[in-house]
């Protein structure tokens, strides 16, 4: 029994209130799997929700999803740390191939996911396969924050950023990320801090298949400050040589002022001691901002974190069973 359930590969799911996108979500992968016979189980991860889930229990709608279960977590943690949480269950209680995680929304498009695993299988599920974000279909405000925030991430990370959580991973994998603790706060974001072998396919945002984005202006805001953490070291190490690139500018200020007052002919006017004055406090301003981003990047290094597959228990309510590979309409609740 064991050896077959290896075989199957679980798709992973944060969902907060988003049940009734979601049940077209899987109606349309449903469909979309007609030509191909893997075998696919979903692990919801319920993220705290307010509202129900009750559709579920129509499992003769599905044709190729073979299993349907919801981990419900004890509060609200943000998707991200829903993801973690998912991850370190399925590496310790559900043998599989691979994991594919895909937002509940219906953004990440089920045809997508079909190449993602295609391209997984060609490379024999050695590498992660994530779906590289081109076309979008948001505002024009959101599409022009989200330009700001590239800029903002590529200036202190000194990387680009383009991809989110739609991913396949295979089984190898999942068992090296659930032990990155950065995984935590932002699940791309550990992924490439981590080096894991990844490939990138081109794929199109979808449009949201029903109800409303529950991520607003500071949820955004969190969500891109989430990811710039994970690289927290890269960022202190590059402000840090920034603050001393600006102290051997202000040095060399210095230094050439007083080399006009007091080596030259030229006069002044008695401005030399105020442009003095300010650049010393410039100087200070910035040799403090030194020695503070050092302080922060070694107490980073220093302090313990959380580490997915120790903690994720913590966060566990129970597992709910709605139906299983016999097609049998049925609840079952299993505290974790």
């Amino acid at each position: 029994m064991e050896a077959v359930s290896a075989n199957r590969f679980i798709l992973l799911l944060p969902v907060y209130n988003d049940w009734s996108a979601l049940k077209q979500l899987l109606r349309e992968l449903d469909s979309c799997l007609d030509a191909r016979r893997e075998i696919i189980e979903v692990l919801m991860i319920d993220d705290g929700s307010q509202e129900r889930c009750d559709w579920v229990l129509a499992a003769d709608e599905y044709q190729h999803l073979q299993k349907l279960s919801i981990l419900q977590l004890r509060r609200n943690m943000g998707h991200q740390r829903a993801i973690a949480v998912g991850m370190s269950y399925i590496e310790e209680h559900l043998p599989c191939k691979a994991v594919l995680v895909m937002d509940s929304d219906g953004e990440d498009q089920p045809s997508d996911l079909v190449r993602l695993l295609e391209v997984a299988l060609e490379n024999k599920l050695q590498k992660i396969v994530f779906g590289e974000r081109r076309k979008r279909t948001e505002s024009v405000v959101f599409k022009f924050s989200y330009k700001i925030y590239k800029l903002i991430y590529k200036l202190l990370v000194g990387k680009e950023f383009q991809v989110g959580n739609f991913t396949v991973v295979p089984k190898q994998r999942v068992s090296s990320l659930v032990s990155v603790s950065e995984l935590w706060n932002h699940y791309a974001a550990s992924i490439l801090k981590s080096r894991q072998p990844c490939l990138f396919v081109p794929v199109d945002r979808g449009v949201r298949l029903d109800g409303k984005s529950k991520m607003n202006f500071v949820s955004l805001v969190i969500h891109g400050l989430s990811s710039i953490s994970v690289d927290a070291d890269i960022v202190g190490i590059r402000m840090l040589l920034f603050s001393l690139g600006m102290m051997v500018i202000t040095g060399t200020g210095i230094l050439f002022v007083v080399m006009l007052k007091y080596f030259t002919n030229y006069a002044l006017l008695g401005w030399a001691t105020s442009a003095i004055g300010l650049l010393l406090i410039i100087l200070v301003q910035f040799l403090t901002l030194s020695v503070f981003f050092s302080f922060i990047t070694l107490s980073n290094r220093q302090a313990t974190s959380v580490i997915p597959l120790r903690d994720y228990r913590y966060f566990v309510l129970n597992l709910v069973h709605m139906w299983g590979a016999s097609k049998q309409s049925h609840v079952e609740e299993d505290r974790v």
